[in-house]
């Protein structure tokens, strides 16, 4: 007899299936209502014909045309201004605002506003796992220069015992991730709805991973001048701007129809083209100036001055032995800057490889049957529909720089190291270093 009370009843059991999915398909009606996932074009009519660029209706091709254009135009000024004006703290909080801007847009495909109503605390988490995120890449990526400023006070106030900030950064973020943790297995009270949290849980995690993780090395490029992240992203942005341009006027042969349709290899071809002259002469301009060369350290806006490296002086083209080897002897004499030579490669990957993030970002759209990541910038869509490529090229940067043109500091990381020790450990660390030196003859 209580076994047979303990059994479930297959109608009821059949029941509670019949109204999750009666509540998960009213939410998703109501997420569409309330605007936060409305498909803007239906990929799964088949009857659907996509019109490349040039077959479209000429009005409303130069309407877009000139849509695109101006506020293209007006992103280029806004960049360029945070550039030349605030240096790199002014990077920084672009580069932050950016990362909040798209998770916020990926986190909102995946938003069911009435399952989210009967949990008022849960969307709470969003916010802090990418605070959690930010902060400890954030951390990482600037610690050498959080050294060279005091947080002890804030607005007069104590805060931090001094050099705790950069000594315990692992372990507070670590605390923070452990708190967020143990909140999302509290917030687990609706069975009903344990699938979509923890569908969210892993939602927001890779998106932190693909986003704030991957752009964060951004901040890293920038600190070792200006022009490690500037001409990467000038590149990209050259690539999109003409594989618009040449695909409007020109294009006529699908690229990857099953992801993009409307991107052509007349568009490929010519972007690419474009962005290797582009690399050439606008690195070149751009390393006549010490503000766009010269490293960094802290936050302060106040510009110093430093001698450029050899990447940046310009020589005679037959001073490069592999590259003279197939110039003409005329134009052996020409002045070329190393970082010229680098830059090809740059565009090479931005005009070959970054598209591939586009690619990417397509087919995700498609996967949830939208066209735009969201609708903030007119003629082009949400901030994520124009950094999906400016990601993985600044992770590319990143690699590039440190393992071909940037030697390792050793003495300065091994300074930072000691500056963190306490007066007795660093007195241990010099009488072995001095022992060391007797030892091998150098110190008699």
């Amino acid at each position: 007899m209580s076994s047979t009370r303990r059994r479930r009843d297959p109608k009821a059991k059949r029941k509670e299936e019949t109204d999750e999915s009666s509540a998960s398909d009213s939410a998703v009606d109501e997420s569409k209502a309330s605007g936060w996932r409305e498909p803007r074009w239906d990929f799964s009519t088949k009857s659907k014909e996509v019109v490349l660029l040039v077959n479209e209706d000429k009005a409303k091709k130069w309407q877009s045309f000139k849509t695109r254009t101006i506020y293209t135009l007006l992103m280029i000024v806004a960049f360029l201004l945070i550039v030349f004006g605030l240096k790199q703290p002014g990077c920084c909080v672009l580069v932050f605002v950016l990362q909040a801007i798209m998770y916020g847009e990926l986190v909102a495909l995946m938003f069911k506003h009435q399952v989210e109503n009967e949990m008022p605390m849960f969307r709470r988490l969003y916010y802090y796992w990418f605070l959690v995120c930010t902060f400890f890449v954030y951390g990482r990526a600037l610690m050498p220069h959080f050294e060279v400023h005091e947080f002890d006070t804030i607005f007069g106030l104590y805060f931090l015992e001094k050099g705790s900030f950069v000594k315990h950064h692992t372990a507070i973020s670590f605390a923070l991730y452990v708190g967020g943790f143990v909140s999302f297995v509290f917030s687990l009270r609706k069975r009903k709805h344990y699938k979509y949290q923890f569908s969210q849980f892993a939602f927001c995690h890779v998106a932190l991973l693909m986003i704030v993780a991957q752009s964060t090395f951004m901040i890293s490029n920038m600190f070792e001048g200006l022009i490690w992240f500037l001409l990467p992203c000038s590149l990209i942005i050259v690539n999109d701007v003409f594989a618009y341009i040449f695909g409007f006027f020109w294009g006529r042969t699908p690229l990857i129809p099953k992801l993009s349709p409307k991107k052509t290899w007349e568009g490929f071809i010519g972007a690419y083209g474009a962005t290797v002259l582009w690399s050439i002469g606008f690195s070149r301009f751009m390393a006549q100036y010490e503000m766009m060369v010269c490293p960094q350290v802290g936050f302060h806006l106040e510009f110093k001055s430093c001698t450029p490296a050899p990447i940046f002086v310009p020589a005679p083209l037959r001073t490069y032995p592999t590259l003279s080897m197939y110039v003409p002897e005329i134009f052996l004499d020409v002045m070329v800057s190393p970082i010229q030579y680098h830059m090809v490669f740059f565009a090479i990957f931005a005009s070959i490889v970054a598209p591939f993030g586009g690619f990417f970002a397509s087919g995700f759209k498609r996967a949830f049957k939208i066209k735009d990541f969201g609708s903030s910038i007119p003629g082009h869509g949400g901030v994520m529909d124009r950094m999906d490529c400016q990601i993985i090229m600044g992770m590319f940067t990143f690699v590039y720089f440190t393992n071909f043109i940037q030697r390792p500091d050793r003495i300065s990381s091994i300074m930072r190291i000691l500056e963190r020790l306490t007066e007795e450990e660093q007195l241990v660390v010099f009488q072995k270093f001095q022992n060391v030196l007797l030892e091998s003859g150098i110190l008699d």
